[in-house]
């Protein structure tokens, strides 16, 4: 029997709520898998539709601004305003519409409401974006155990890492009321995934030409449209349009393996591109979020993540590629990116 009850996402008295036992980056495996086509049945399409005048999504309520840590605790139903992180001290690059959409879904305070929206756009990227916040929401969903026990926490300790924790899936949860199970099950986002709207989404239709392209030049064409596009999701593939990122087919930026510095320094400076093209990066994105429910290693974004995890060498170097590959990306200029053949 299907378990195709309402969500609940806040207050008390959920003790029937069922455990899954999902691992905590499931997200990341979905939105990748299925928003990206990676997940069964890729859609092939000739070429990407060209956008010249797409509607945006139009604007719905606003999530909180993200905290700052020196206000806590916070009265429940208070956000403290903060200010937005600076991931770069240059200008930001001009969102494309699919920036624009990525922004729409981190600033919805109701993702439902963003998903009715976004499906109606496939032009701009909505489909993808609709099952990027499925996935988000199934994260969360998953994670509904994990409310209850931190509401018990917050509710009798004064600890502000309890509160912070607490606060952070509090706003998560509440973001994707009014889901059904059904709604967020993996079956939910194949079926959008291979809707007849999928083939009128760019995101989804240039991804399969890429993994279909025969030829470096072919694949070279395709990444230049890529980079020309600035879509976040697309975004977090680009370090490996050229290669498997591996030791032994490793990316390259301007002719030097791997960006000229570490492995693990070249894949978080690549981390950070979404974010200066309309991706959210600050304490509610789902890694960081899902990281400080789970382990309590809350951030205030990723830059701060960065900073915590990396040794000050890979760090330095993460930030300084980073600075690159964002002039990479604002120019298209997918030959740095092509790797040098021996």
């Amino acid at each position: 029997m299907k378990d195709n009850h309402r969500v609940p996402m806040s207050g008390r008295g959920r003790s029937d709520y069922h455990r899954h036992g999902a691992p905590v980056r499931r997200y990341m495996n979905i939105a990748l898998r299925v928003a990206l086509g990676v997940a069964a049945s890729a859609v092939l399409i000739a070429a990407t539709v060209q956008l010249l005048a797409i509607n945006r999504v139009p604007t719905i309520d606003r999530r909180p601004e993200p905290m700052v840590r020196a206000s806590y605790p916070p009265a429940m139903g208070e956000f403290p305003t903060a200010q937005p992180p600076a991931l770069s001290a240059e200008p930001p690059p001009e969102l494309t519409v699919y920036g624009q959409m990525a922004q729409e879904a981190a600033s919805a305070r109701n993702l439902r409401e963003f998903v009715e929206h976004a499906t109606k756009l496939p032009e701009a990227g909505g489909i993808s974006y609709a099952i990027n916040a499925l996935a988000y929401c199934n994260t969360w969903h998953e994670l509904r155990d994990d409310y209850l026990r931190l509401e018990q926490e917050a509710a009798s300790s004064s600890l502000p890492a309890v509160h912070e924790r607490f606060l952070t899936i509090s706003v998560a949860a509440a973001r994707c009321e009014g889901f059904t199970a059904d709604q967020l099950s993996r079956d939910a986002m194949n079926s959008l995934f291979k809707s007849a709207a999928a083939f009128h989404d760019p995101i989804i239709t240039t991804l399969s030409r890429l993994q279909n392209a025969r030829t470096e030049d072919d694949r070279l064409a395709i990444a230049r449209e890529i980079l020309q596009m600035r879509d976040p999701l697309l975004l977090t593939r680009a370090g490996r349009l050229f290669s498997q990122s591996t030791a032994s087919d490793p990316p390259h930026v301007d002719g030097r393996r791997w960006g000229g510095v570490t492995p693990v320094a070249y894949a978080h400076a690549w981390s950070l591109v979404p974010c200066s093209f309309g991706s959210s990066c600050d304490q509610f994105d789902a890694e960081i979020a899902v990281g400080c429910v789970k382990f309590g290693q809350c951030y205030q974004d990723r830059r701060e993540m960065l900073r915590a995890k990396l040794s000050s060498q890979d760090y330095a170097d993460a930030l300084r590629l980073h600075a690159r590959l964002v002039e990479i990306v604002a120019n298209a200029n997918a030959e740095a990116l092509r790797p040098t053949r021996n």
